[in-house]
């Protein structure tokens, strides 16, 4: 780029063979055309990285709001929760079988933090639609407490169905019951749990999230 302090052309501005001529702050700028690009071919790998992006997204935005919630201790300037659980889920929550990219929903964090997590979760089918989460009380393990609440995420990607429950039983009640939606079909859905707890500065902090039941 070059600047002409008295260009013949006084406050010409436009196209000259390969050369664009324009005016900025009050001097005459001569910049060269860019060229045409060439057509860039992705590699296998970063291939690969594209789609586990695709699959990350597809499974994680109709969730949006609970990882927002879950991983909300992440949030900082534009970064949001669903920022943060998409990274981890394209680190952690893909298998590379032959060059293609498989999200395994299993390993799929709705929540990370340092609270220590549930012992001995188990889900009882009770009658009808009715459900029970059972775990050890575990209070005072760790960072536990048996005032911590229970975040139950139940999601049915297939049809983008969420069914949240965001403060339930505390960690010394050892049993969170509830009943599936009729929107739900019982054989295909994920229930995602961890605990909460609010701490100084009113934030609340998490532990990492465990999936208790898949298709």
């Amino acid at each position: 780029m070059g600047k002409i302090e008295n260009f013949v052309l006084g406050s010409f501005s436009g196209r000259l063979g390969n050369l664009v001529i324009y005016q900025l702050k009050g001097k005459t700028v001569v910049r060269k055309r860019p060229g045409k690009k060439e057509n860039f071919k992705s590699s296998p790998l970063q291939r690969y990285y594209q789609d586990c992006f695709v699959l990350a997204q597809r499974f994680l935005l109709p969730i949006e709001d609970q990882l927002n919630i879950g991983f909300g201790q992440f949030s900082i300037g534009g970064k949001r929760g669903i920022h943060t659980a998409m990274s981890w889920a394209i680190k952690n929550a893909m298998r590379n079988e032959n060059g293609t990219a498989v999200l395994i929903p299993e390993k799929i964090q709705v929540s990370k933090g340092d609270l220590t997590p549930a012992q001995n979760l188990n889900l009882e089918k009770l009658e009808g639609r009715n459900y029970r989460i059972t775990w050890t009380p575990n209070g005072f393990d760790g960072s536990a407490r048996d005032s911590d609440r229970c975040f139950v995420l139940l999601y049915q990607p297939s049809e983008k169905k969420v069914q949240f429950i965001r403060s339930g039983s505390f960690r010394k009640h050892g049993s969170q019951a509830f009943r599936l939606l009729n929107s739900f079909t019982e054989a295909d859905f994920f229930l995602y749990f961890a605990f909460s707890k609010k701490v100084q500065g009113g934030n609340t902090v998490f532990s990492d999230s465990q999936c208790l039941k898949g298709f």
